[in-house]
């Protein structure tokens, strides 16, 4: 986002002195058995029919011709600017590009382009390109919706990025890369989102949209990212929402520009700027946005890319500080995936309650301010000795009502992670999301092993605030029941808490033991 690196082109990744370099310090860093089962899942993950989604999910031209009509009579009818920096911009990208926002179902938008091309001659084909869009795009009657500004210098991304917003004239502000598309509804979806949601421009609030790649010659789309809706916890270890973006003029106006002090990373502490001040952040769960990967692109999670690992750790950092929280920003052996090691900052008392009943009472282990309880399997095998005081210090975060652990079966795979409120044949239900996948594997998008809010979390391995379990009714009984997890985890979100997985604590099921408590 914001002119970002990308992967070379699929399948053809040339083995260069930096990308030998990184894999070297990889596996120093994470090990050899890391780098393999990396290897396996980015197989798996392009195994996804994604050409056949795209086409099954592609609108028709019918289709646009009724989002253009409907969009047509809406009494609000807000202005979208999108911003786009150019940076010595192949021919072929910038046509597709403009293309793509002309094809636009909604049509009150304008674009904004900005050129810090540094060859002449490149800049005044570019000119040339974009005049030759501007005189064809004559249905306003002559008002003109292509911008273009020739800048004297190249300022770096974020800067000519900023230079693109003085140029935006819309209520929405939103944002494309120099090679990338967007879908023909893409602007609608958002529009129409607006419309539903009874929120205007006047608010603060974002949008963003589902992604997938494609190759250079716009042929070819695959790994499509399919998005969760706002997941605070999940944005602190992974920029998941990237593209498409759009944000209120107000909550532009709110945090300010792009920051140059964070280039590589830049989206990443806007973005993160922008949830901090938002009213509302609302997800379009449709691939709207088409991310092109080509040759010219430098980095799939290499050494060129240490510089954006660093500033994304600290548009981390930072936004944990002006949220008053407090953390270590860690790498995890998924590039562009960090894990947020939390600081307890008070004594709480645990009330350890043996699901199992192995231990004939409970134990208390603190006793300072507020009370915190323990559901804990004792049967199981922690795999790490502070397991606790990583529950501790996650909870002891203001918004965080439950946290829980993974739990392992005897065959080393996942028994219990995260559970998610997912459609089924039978309706809407609660899905043990990870169940069957291979330790140290971390199946679509890491998150089997990344932080991240959830529905629910194991109740054989869950940490809960006192208050939580003080407003479920008829408590004495509802704890013997086999789904008391999601009863608390519901509770938990009724009072306006989130549910915590940490991936970090697991829990290994021993020899003998085989009944799962939650199911």
């Amino acid at each position: 986002m914001f002119g970002q690196v990308k992967n070379k082109q699929r399948g053809s990744r040339k083995m260069t002195s930096s990308t030998l370099k990184y894999g070297i310090n990889y596996i120093k860093q994470f090990g050899l058995k890391t780098l393999g089962v990396r290897i396996i899942e980015k197989k798996r993950e392009r195994k996804f029919d994604c050409q056949g989604f795209y086409e099954q999910n592609r609108v028709s031209d019918g289709q646009l011709e009724e989002q253009r009509m409907e969009s047509m009579k809406w009494e609000k009818r807000p202005l979208v600017s999108i911003i786009t920096p150019l940076y010595h911009t192949p021919e072929k990208f910038l046509r597709e590009l403009i293309e793509s926002v002309m094809a636009s179902s909604y049509d009150n938008w304008q674009l904004c382009l900005v050129d810090a091309t540094s060859v002449e001659e490149e800049r005044k084909k570019i000119y040339q390109i974009v005049s030759e869009y501007q005189q064809k795009d004559n249905r306003d009657g002559g008002k003109q919706k292509i911008l273009y500004e020739k800048l004297r210098e190249n300022y770096g991304i974020a800067e000519n990025t900023n230079r693109a917003l003085f140029m935006a004239k819309g209520d929405y502000i939103a944002f494309l890369d120099h090679d990338d598309t967007i879908t023909p509804d893409a602007l609608y979806e958002m529009m129409a989102m607006e419309q539903k949601m009874g929120i205007d421009s006047t608010r603060a609030v974002m949008f963003y949209s589902d992604e997938d790649k494609m190759n250079e010659e716009k042929t070819c789309y695959y790994e499509p990212h399919f998005k969760p809706d706002y997941n605070p916890d999940l944005l602190c270890a992974n920029n998941y929402i990237t593209h498409f973006l759009m944000v209120s003029r107000v909550l532009l106006e709110e945090v300010g520009g792009i920051q140059g002090e964070f280039n590589g990373a830049q989206d990443y502490d806007f973005i993160l700027r922008c949830t901090e001040k938002a009213e509302n952040v609302v997800h379009i769960p449709k691939v709207l946005y088409h991310w092109r990967v080509h040759n010219a692109s430098t980095s799939g999670g290499g050494g060129s890319k240490d510089y954006a690992l660093q500033a994304g750790r600290r548009a981390i950092e930072q936004h944990l500080q002006r949220i008053g929280e407090y953390g270590t920003v860690q790498y995890t052996p998924y590039f562009g995936f960090y894990s947020v090691n939390y600081e307890q900052r008070n004594k709480r008392k645990i009330t350890l309650i043996d699901i199992s009943g192995r231990l004939d009472e409970s134990v208390q282990e603190d006793q300072e301010s507020e009370a915190y309880i323990l559901f804990w399997d004792s049967s199981l095998k922690p795999l790490r000795y502070d397991w606790k005081e990583i529950l501790m210090a996650d909870i002891d975060r203001k918004g965080v009502g439950v946290v829980g652990g993974k739990i392992y079966n005897v065959k080393h795979r996942i028994e219990e992670a995260s559970y998610f409120v997912e459609e089924t044949a039978n309706g809407k239900a609660l899905v043990n999301k990870f169940q069957g996948l291979r330790a140290g594997y971390g199946g679509y998008m890491h998150r089997a092993n990344i932080q991240m809010d959830c529905d629910a979390v194991s109740g054989r391995c869950m940490l809960v605030k006192g208050e939580v379990i003080e407003k479920i009714e008829n408590y004495a009984e509802q704890i013997t029941q086999p789904y008391f997890y999601e009863v608390v985890c519901n509770t938990a979100k009724r009072l306006g808490y989130r549910v915590m997985y940490e991936p970090r604590v697991e829990m290994k099921m021993t020899k003998g033991v085989g009944i799962c408590h939650t199911k």
